[in-house]
């Protein structure tokens, strides 16, 4: 596992009431060149139903999400 940034287990709520929850972070393979890269697993909870997990790698995470977790530069593209 690797998190660097300390994400798992911190939460950013939205104003409408809706959440994001990081849960887990974790090294899978990405492609079938056996590329090793961080994902993250995180719940959604968009008002009173069951939250929806989602799974994304962290790069992309970071680029969409980072700034809800005070995260202003996130790492540069691993090259493909």
């Amino acid at each position: 596992m690797t998190d660097e940034y300390n994400l798992v287990g911190k939460s950013y709520t939205f104003p409408d009431g809706n959440t994001i929850k990081v849960i887990q972070i974790k090294m899978r393979d990405y492609d079938l060149t056996a590329r090793v890269e961080p994902f993250v697993t995180f719940l959604v909870t968009s008002g009173p139903g069951i939250p929806k997990k989602e799974v994304m790698r962290q790069h992309d995470f970071l680029a969409n999400f980072g700034h809800l977790f005070g995260i202003t530069d996130p790492p540069i593209r691993p090259s493909r």
